[in-house]
């Protein structure tokens, strides 16, 4: 096909991409239903998702897809033994469903008969297998047929799923993993598994994090560009130049630094925030530096009054700027539209509040 691709995602012996309008498209072994065209038979070349919305992302998995559309609302499709598909029900699905849940997605991950997805208020979700791994991370040993809220302490920024397990990056750079730990691909030191996610073994600062999609094995990469990796070593895949697992994260061996160095992390576009502009709201913008374990100053906030709901609305904005210490306690994301930066071990937001 000549069209022109913005993101592809490689699933178990099968594909999918988004085209730059919007347009999802899948290829290969398709026995599952997890090409989304409304039928199983293989294609061997790229055959449209049936659906007319369009997605801003896509993940292919082992014997599902899921995709996030342009409005936030999450779909999925293919096998559904478990509840992956995350609508309520159970049969197997060979074209697009909904996720029964009225939240805007932020990202999407796919597991082995399980899904996750990380919402713009920074909580996340999981759903479908949970029986054999606790990978849900809800507490709890039950199967979801649809999303149940992750049982952590801290919101996170960014999300990776693998087989069984999956972790998490929260604010200040630590990472927490939670699911099957049988090769130490938690990194809590031992092999356990565990329901709920529990803090990564190190003082390490994670900027990316990333867990294998067909192993047990957890890679990252910190904020120096580091690279380090836990889990699984049977094959030389966590790089450290042995094949011995590893249950706490261990430096690849390798003097390069990895790219990027800025963490993708959560963005609420402040067109989609919760509240809405609404006269004669008062927002307040403004910059919190953050020194890993405290708010430690507020910089240049300012406030605007929304005066009209039109296109040519005017506003009043003031500035100011202070450096009073702030609570210690990361606060509640969902009443905030969200830009997280972690750059050289100093992380910080860009937050939009309603003033009351």
């Amino acid at each position: 096909m000549s069209s022109t691709f913005k993101s592809i995602s490689a699933g178990d012996h099968f594909s999918c991409g988004i085209l730059t309008n919007g347009s999802a498209y899948c290829w290969g072994i398709g026995s599952t239903s997890n090409l989304g065209y409304g039928g199983t038979t293989e294609q061997d070349n790229p055959i449209a998702v049936n659906i007319s919305a369009k997605f801003k992302s896509i993940s292919a998995g082992t014997s599902h897809s899921c995709g996030i559309l342009t409005n936030g609302s999450a779909y999925c499709w293919g096998t559904n033994t478990y509840g992956q598909l995350g609508y309520g029900g159970l049969n197997d699905q060979m074209s697009p469903i909904p996720v029964n849940l009225s939240s805007t997605f932020f990202s999407i991950s796919l597991g082995v008969d399980f899904t996750c997805g990380l919402l713009t208020n920074a909580s996340t979700y999981c759903w479908g297998r949970n029986d054999n791994a606790y990978q849900l991370g809800d507490g709890t040993a039950t199967n979801h047929y649809y999303p149940k809220p992750v049982n952590a302490t801290y919101p996170f920024t960014s999300l990776a799923v693998g087989v069984y397990h999956a972790c998490g990056l929260v604010i200040n750079g630590s990472a927490y993993c939670w699911g099957g730990g049988s090769s130490g691909q938690l990194g809590n030191g031992g092999t356990n598994t565990l329901n709920t996610p529990q803090l990564v073994n190190s003082s390490l600062l994670f900027n990316r994090i990333s867990v294998g999609s067909t192993s047990y094995t957890t890679g990252s990469i910190l904020i120096n560009g580091s690279a380090y990796t836990w889990g699984n070593g049977g094959t030389g895949q966590l790089g450290n130049g042995g094949t011995n697992n590893r249950y706490s994260p261990d430096k690849v061996n390798t003097a390069n630094t990895f790219l990027p160095l800025f963490t993708q992390g959560l963005v609420s576009n402040i067109a989609n925030i919760t509240y809405g502009l609404n006269v004669p709201d008062t927002w307040t913008f403004e910059c919190l530096a953050h020194d890993l374990t405290s708010y430690s100053s507020r910089l240049n906030s300012t406030t605007i009054t929304i005066t009209s709901s039109s296109s040519s609305s005017s506003s009043s904005s003031s500035s100011s700027s202070s450096s009073s210490g702030g609570s210690s306690s990361v606060p509640e994301f969902s009443d905030y539209g969200l830009l997280f930066v972690l750059v050289l071990g100093i992380s910080g937001f860009f937050v939009m509040r309603k003033k009351e």
